[in-house]
C-alpha cells in the first residue's frame, strides 16, 4: 500500500508539474513526477494493473499522459512483467486518444512496451516533468532510427 501511495503521490505531483509547465512555469523545487528507480523495480504490478488501466481510460488527457508515463516507467523497470491490460489500452490510445499529445505519447509507450531493452536506461533518468521523460523516449527512437546500427 505504501508503494501505491508513493506512485499516486507521484501522479499528483506530475499533474501539478504538468499544469505548471503548460502555463509556462517552472516546476517548483521538490516536485518530482516519478518515484525513485527502486520503487518501480519492486512495485507489485499484478496487484495494481487494473487500477492503472482505469487511469489510462480517464477522460482528462493530462491524467492519461501522466498515467502513460508511470506505466512506461514500471514496464521498463520490470520488462518481464506481461502488463497485457496496459499494452492493450495503450494500443487503443495510440489510435484513438483524445488529443494528438495523448496519441503520440501512447505511440512512444507502445514502442517502450514492445522493446523494453532498447529503453532500459529511461528509468534511471532524472526527469523534471512527464514531458521530459517522453522526450527521452523520443530521443532514443530517433537515435536508433537515424543510425545504421540495428537494435533488437
Amino acid at each position: 500500500m505504501r508503494r501505491l501511495t508513493k506512485l499516486v503521490m507521484g501522479l499528483a505531483l506530475t499533474m501539478s508539474a504538468y499544469v505548471a509547465s503548460a502555463q509556462g512555469e517552472e516546476p517548483r523545487a521538490g516536485m518530482r513526477p516519478f518515484a525513485a528507480a527502486d520503487v518501480y523495480r519492486t512495485f507489485d504490478i499484478n496487484r495494481y494493473e487494473k487500477n492503472f488501466a482505469q487511469t489510462l481510460s480517464h477522460p482528462v488527457p493530462m491524467i492519461v499522459e501522466s498515467a502513460l508515463a508511470q506505466v512506461v516507467m514500471l514496464k521498463l523497470s520490470q520488462p518481464e512483467a506481461a502488463c497485457t491490460e496496459w499494452r492493450n489500452r495503450i494500443g487503443i490510445l495510440a489510435q484513438e486518444g483524445a488529443t494528438p499529445g495523448v496519441r503520440y505519447k501512447a505511440y512512444l509507450a507502445t514502442m517502450a512496451f514492445d522493446q523494453p531493452k532498447q529503453f532500459a536506461h529511461i528509468p534511471s533518468g532524472t526527469y523534471r516533468t512527464v514531458d521530459d521523460m517522453f522526450m527521452a523516449l523520443t530521443d532514443e527512437v530517433q537515435r536508433v532510427a537515424f543510425t545504421s546500427r540495428d537494435v533488437q
